[in-house]
């Protein structure tokens, strides 16, 4: 080899030598963007672990109130007097030890009992009306008393059947079956008999209790209740008002005073407030519950997000190999399972399990196929670039050694 292919080898080994350490060089800056992305990524992923924490307790609060809520609407009104503290109402409807023979003529909210939230909601109306009747005869409005709604509502639910007086509390009580209103035959009906008894003393009594309940001046509180589809000869409605002088109680008949603990005396309009929200509450745990699922559905799509970045962002890293003392790869931790006890007492969106490298484990070496080939083309980068400078400096080791010898030999 002459001294000019000796130095066109130096120059051809050293230009590779340089190839290479320009490969190196590109990959290198690659490596550290990386490196910066994967450790803000696992921040961004510690964040997101704990936001999907709170969400899924939130849920499960969510969870809890809708159990609450099924709980009270499933015992009707009785849920309702629970829910303002009205015990002794409570208890009229809910404790036989209280309403006695009543007990077994109550179906807590079912869909034409006298306890069913809706008929409730209906008898309105008809106090409403009692008292447009009591102003027109120069009477002070009658207040809601919860323990009269409750003992409306026993008393109305028996007498459904049974077609009397159930004549257990001490209260005042007009009764009325199948009728398309019931102020027809309590009010204008007895009114014009109880006029009729005043002007003929000498004729027969006719019947004019229930307009004297109506317009008794002494009473102070009052409770209805309607059973519908009635189980009697007459058939349709029962409708039942109950009377009483206050929440202090007074005999105004033989029979039990009724529990008046907690019981509460509003004005009709109050009274319809507390009903509305009452019906607002048992509404806004579905609503809540809802929004609750969605925002552990988003905060799950973030975490495995995140988590999916991180995993093609490892599987370009160089990856030691952890192994456990048995040769398989440690466990991976999961993340986005409630606990066991949790999923046993509800119901939850079935969110997939994805590992978490914040437990400190490996990562799955799984990678998407472009982000695959670009792992592959810049360790192929790294490999070339090496392999160059390895090449290179050879070449020009070779060729300067060639051209020392050449020159020795010049000299001699």
């Amino acid at each position: 080899m002459g001294s000019t292919n000796a130095r066109r080898l130096i120059r051809l080994g050293l230009a590779f030598a340089i190839t290479g350490v320009i490969a190196l060089g590109a990959t290198a800056p690659a490596r550290a963007d990386q490196s910066a992305e994967l450790a803000a990524l696992k921040e961004q992923l510690k964040t997101a672990s704990q936001t999907l924490d709170q969400a899924k307790a939130d849920l499960k609060a969510k969870q809890d109130a809708v159990g609450q809520v099924n709980t009270l609407k499933n015992e009707g009104t009785a849920g309702f007097f629970k829910y303002v503290g009205a015990t002794g109402a409570y208890k009229i409807l809910t404790d036989p030890a209280v309403s006695g023979k009543l007990s077994a003529a109550i179906s807590l909210g079912s869909p034409d009992d006298a306890t069913n939230l809706a008929n409730m909601d209906a008898t309105i109306q008809y106090m409403k009306k009692c008292n447009d009747l009591r102003r027109a005869e120069g009477k002070s409005e009658l207040q809601v008393s919860d323990t009269l709604m409750a003992v409306a509502q026993a008393d109305t639910d028996w007498s459904s059947t049974h077609t009397e007086h159930a004549l257990l509390f001490s209260v005042g009580e007009n009764l009325s079956w199948n009728a398309a209103d019931p102020f027809q035959g309590w009010y204008t009906q007895e009114k014009a008999n109880h006029e009729f008894n005043n002007a003929h003393p000498d004729q027969p009594h006719m019947q004019d209790g229930h307009y004297l309940n109506i317009i008794n001046g002494s009473y102070a509180i009052t409770g209805f209740a309607i059973h519908r589809n009635s189980q009697n000869r007459y058939g349709g409605n029962t409708y039942g008002q109950t009377f009483s002088f206050g929440n202090q109680g007074g005999l105004t008949r033989s029979g039990i005073n009724p529990d008046m603990t907690g019981s509460r005396t509003r004005s009709i309009d109050d009274y319809v407030a507390d009903i509305r929200s009452y019906q607002a509450f048992l509404a806004a745990p579905t609503a809540n519950l809802s929004v609750a699922q969605q925002a552990v559905e988003t905060a799950q799509r973030s975490y495995n997000g995140i988590l999916a970045r991180i995993q093609a962002l490892a599987s370009q890293q160089p990856q030691p190999n952890h192994t456990s003392q048995a040769g398989r790869p440690p466990q991976q931790a999961s993340h986005g399972a409630l606990p066991s006890s949790t999923a046993a007492s509800h119901a939850t969106p079935n969110y997939r399990n994805v590992a978490d490298p914040m437990a400190g484990q490996s990562l799955p070496g799984h990678v998407p196929s472009a982000t695959g080939r670009l792992g592959l083309a810049r360790t192929g980068a790294n490999v070339f670039g090496v392999a160059a400078i390895g090449v290179g400096l050879c070449m020009a080791a070779g060729g300067a050694l060639t051209l020392r010898s050449q020159t020795a030999r010049h000299k001699a």
